[in-house]
């Protein structure tokens, strides 16, 4: 039945390509803002910092409203999501419609809501390496939480993936939380750190960036040793890899690639879309002064996904949204490695 399941997905993918579609096959919901971590890099330069987040009520009408449209896959992050008090209604709401539903989180509330948890399709907890390391950026006792949330959610049978953030401290060969995802089941994805998007239009890179050679050296071991507990295709990482501009530059917008261009296009607001925590939808989480969203609560969902300004970003070189371009680019390999790594998650 799952298998038929995703036969009709691909199917429906592959219709809104040949019709060049707009379906939100894939959203992310940042349910609040706040987190219970301060972490020395956090990538949380929220835009609408301060503002009220939608109630509970809201984000169900529009958890059914994306539905309606056709979203086969939710996200819910944050700031932590398992702050929000209704996590588990926003969980029960989503698997009601049996669409595929996940969360990020820092794992430390994992023992509040591991029941509420345990109809997930994934969890994803963030791991930064070592302990000494992870604890470095998240604080003294994190690296313990984390273990003890994979440990929980395992022993639940909650599918885990790790979710890395580099930095120049982390291991370009990934030794650690390769023993961590081989001990307990689980999947590792890694990303590099965001850079902070200035007003004017200009990034600046976070003190902690690995820089060009950091992530260049990390996506050559990977490569190299092919493990299979990672989530990005071999595909993905090479093209991150020949970024074709300077590693400053995180963007490139339309009329800056050429045909030829090693940058990969990007669906965001195609096929994919970010709910900020106060309704505002954005093509992703990277698009920040240079996009003026619409909003759920004012327009109702349908309409504000159609009214939705046109995604002038064309290319990133985000690994995760990457992962998820090259997936909705049709890469045969890059397909084959993800339906590879949800068996995995699913069984181990």
């Amino acid at each position: 039945m799952k298998y038929r399941k995703l036969l009709a997905l691909g199917f429906r993918f592959l219709l809104a390509k040949i019709l060049n579609q707009r379906i939100p096959f894939q959203v992310h919901i940042r349910l609040l803002e706040q987190c219970n971590k301060s972490c020395s890099y956090c990538v949380g330069d929220y835009p609408i910092k301060g503002q009220k987040p939608l109630t509970t009520k809201q984000l169900l009408e529009v958890i059914d409203g994306f539905i309606r449209l056709g979203t086969k896959r939710f996200t819910l992050f944050g700031g932590e999501p398992l702050l929000f008090e209704d996590i588990g209604k926003i969980v029960r709401q989503i698997k009601k419609h049996k669409v595929n539903c996940s969360i990020i989180t820092n794992g430390s509330l994992i023992d509040k809501h591991i029941v509420l948890l345990e109809n997930l399709d994934l969890l994803t907890i963030s791991l930064d390496g070592n302990k000494q390391c992870h604890d470095a950026y998240r604080g003294e006792g994190s690296y313990d939480e984390v273990i003890h949330a994979i440990e929980v959610a395992r022993n639940k049978g909650i599918p885990v993936q790790l979710l890395c953030t580099i930095t120049r401290l982390t291991d370009p060969k990934l030794s650690h939380l390769i023993e961590v995802a081989q001990r307990y089941g689980c999947t590792i994805d890694f990303e590099q750190l965001n850079p902070l998007f200035n007003p004017d239009g200009t990034t600046t890179l976070r003190p902690e960036d690995a820089g060009q050679k950091g992530i260049t050296d990390l996506i050559n071991h990977q490569l190299k040793n092919k493990n299979s507990r990672f989530v990005s295709s071999a595909y993905v990482l090479k093209r991150v890899r020949q970024w074709p501009v300077s590693y400053h530059v995180f963007r490139l917008f339309r009329d800056q690639i050429n045909f030829n261009s090693k940058a990969m296009h990007c669906y965001g607001g195609q096929f994919s879309v970010v709910v900020e925590a106060n309704g505002d939808l954005f093509p992703c989480c990277f698009i920040r002064y240079d996009y003026h969203p619409v909003n759920v609560l004012k327009l109702g969902v349908e309409k504000a996904w159609q009214q939705m300004p046109e995604n002038k970003c064309s290319a990133c070189r985000s690994i995760g949204y990457s992962m998820f371009n090259a997936i909705f680019s049709l890469h045969p390999g890059t397909i084959l490695h993800f339906l590879n790594k949800k068996i995995i998650s699913k069984f181990q």
